[in-house]
């Protein structure tokens, strides 16, 4: 945790030497009691400078945390889409110890740079999948456990082998 106030936020690879420039660099507010969850995601945008203009690189969106505790039994969970150029989705998830006419609880519709609201849901054990408006799969997560109390956010990521899903915890 960090004080409330204005914060620099800087990402530097992991395969940087020392001394490299970072690949981003910005800034996020916190909110006198207050959490953020600052995500370093691939940028739309254009930079230029006095070398030209360049596509793309690396932008931080911040998400404001709700970190109240969740009802008794339960956790609340939010979906935070981070890939440029994807559709919007939903993530439903699905408990995997009900019967085979089990309903799944929607999280969505988001798009890129967007968090759904948090939603509560009974501790247990879930299958996610994160689906386009259109109902195309875009990733799916098994057997995925769901504590009493937590507070997460399931963010939909790009990577070398396609769309994935990361669980972060919030609190």
């Amino acid at each position: 945790m960090v004080s409330a106030g204005v914060h620099a936020v800087t990402v530097i690879s992991s395969s940087a030497r020392t001394g490299a420039a970072p690949l981003v660099t910005d800034h996020a507010t916190v909110p006198d009691g207050g959490a953020m969850t600052v995500a370093a995601v691939a940028s739309t945008g254009v930079k230029s400078s006095a070398q030209g203009s360049v596509a793309g690189g690396i932008a931080l969106q911040m998400f404001r945390d709700d970190l109240s505790a969740p009802a008794s039994d339960h956790a609340k969970v939010r979906v935070i889409h981070t890939i440029p150029g994807a559709p919007r989705v939903n993530a439903l998830l699905t408990a995997a110890t009900l019967s085979s006419n089990k309903t799944s609880l929607v999280l969505g519709p988001v798009g890129y740079g967007q968090a759904s609201p948090y939603m509560s849901v009974l501790a247990g054990t879930y299958q996610v999948e994160v689906k386009a408006l259109n109902g195309a799969t875009v990733a799916v997560g098994h057997n995925w456990p769901v504590r009493s109390g937590s507070i997460v956010s399931i963010v939909v990521v790009e990577t070398p082998s396609g769309p994935s899903l990361e669980v972060l915890s919030d609190a």
